[in-house]
């Protein structure tokens, strides 16, 4: 009798377990890796957009610098205006900072 109960409780256990593990576990796991990946690439395209619009801008930038340097230039050379030591300083900063970044 006692051998009796304990096959019936072994082989309820096992059916229990056996009706558990019957979902395909990958399945599950490659739909959340899949949906995730997909978020990922999503942000990594967004960011790397906003980077390329900053490198746009910088880039803008700079040119504009050079040239409101080569206007300022022209003007002193030209004889037009004399710039002071520390406005034609400050232009040499300014461009060279902006060639740095």
């Amino acid at each position: 009798m006692h051998n009796g109960k304990v096959t019936m409780v072994a082989t309820l256990v096992l059916a229990l377990f056996a009706a558990q593990c019957s979902r395909d576990v990958r399945e599950s796991r490659d739909s959340n890796v899949g949906e995730e990946r997909a978020a990922s690439d999503g942000r990594v395209a967004e960011l790397q957009r906003e980077r390329n619009d900053e490198i746009t801008r910088l880039s803008e930038r700079v040119t504009e610098i050079e040239r409101e340097y080569g206007e300022a230039n022209q003007k002193v050379e030209s004889g037009n205006r004399t710039a002071t030591a520390g406005l034609r300083e400050e232009l040499k900063e300014d461009v060279a900072i902006s060639r740095k970044r």
